[in-house]
């Protein structure tokens, strides 16, 4: 039996009975279960994305989130614009201690006995330029949140998944810059290259078993990157997740949006024009 994700691009998900990190669940043709017993797990902004995306399917949500106002917000903005019936949990988290002994057992333990289907890693921090000029907080904490965050969460919730009667997915979000080497982001291109790696690497160890997805998109509008000049083809959150979701179940590598196969195949052709613009930037910022 194939997973609603994928029953659902054939019937317009109709087999839905309504039509992120998060953490989610999804309804399955053959379950026989109410929709709300089941739940997905994201994270915020491209999180917020997925969140409504899959809230418009019929998802319950549980938020992992720094700021619970925000997520208690998105919650209401669900319930009043899509499905006023909807379950939705939050779960307070400090993706930058994520490390520390006991942070990822605390998480396990608040979404303990929820049916979780679906797991979206998509917390993330961005830094560039020069990378002597980045200080270790910084670089601990993109290692942290970048890497440390995706693979503990699959760490700690992958047996949930694996022990449903149903087949499972994790959604994990990696970047373009993993696709190719650009100077000046040498540790976020560094942990999106691991992303990359993690989630294709499982993909094959659980073939059959679970669904794993790496997602390496452009540009998306966040908060993360405003104030950055030249965002080629840029898409909404909201674009990016549903376009991701079409390809879940069908393959284990996608850039998510056709104009990010546009920004890849332009950066390709440009990548050292780019490379060369990007030096002369950091050089003038260090005189």
């Amino acid at each position: 039996m194939q997973p609603a994700w994928q029953l659902s691009l054939q019937e317009k998900f109709q087999v839905l009975s309504t039509d992120s990190l998060f953490l989610a669940t999804i309804q399955y043709k053959d379950t026989g279960k109410d929709l709300m017993q089941q739940y997905l797990l994201v994270q915020m902004v491209i999180g917020k994305g997925f969140a409504l995306e899959l809230a418009r399917r019929g998802f319950n949500l549980v938020m992992l989130i720094r700021n619970v106002k925000k997520g208690e917000a998105l919650a209401e903005e669900i319930r009043k614009t899509i499905n006023k019936e909807i379950d939705i949990q939050i779960v307070e988290v400090d993706f930058q201690a994520i490390q520390n002994p006991g942070a990822i057992e605390a998480i396990v333990e608040k979404v303990k006995g929820l049916d979780i289907s679906i797991l979206v890693n998509n917390v993330g921090y961005l830094i560039g330029g020069s990378f002597e000029k980045q200080t270790y907080s910084q670089i601990n904490n993109i290692i942290s949140m970048n890497v440390g965050a995706q693979a503990l969460l699959t760490r700690g919730l992958i047996s949930q998944l694996l022990n449903r009667k149903q087949k499972s997915a994790i959604i994990n979000l990696s970047s373009m810059s993993s696709y190719l080497i650009f100077a000046g982001f040498a540790m976020y291109g560094g942990t999106k290259s691991f992303n990359d790696y993690f989630s294709r690497s499982l993909s094959e160890e659980y073939k059959g078993k679970l669904d794993v997805l790496s997602v390496k998109p452009g540009w998306v509008n966040t908060p993360m990157t405003d104030g950055i000049p030249g965002k080629f083809l840029e898409i909404t959150p909201e674009q990016c997740a549903s376009n991701i979701l079409k390809q879940l179940g069908r393959t284990n590598l996608t850039f998510g949006h056709y104009k990010h196969e546009m920004t890849a195949f332009v950066n390709y052709l440009t990548i050292d024009m780019i490379n060369n613009l990007q030096r002369k930037n950091m050089q003038s910022a260090i005189k």
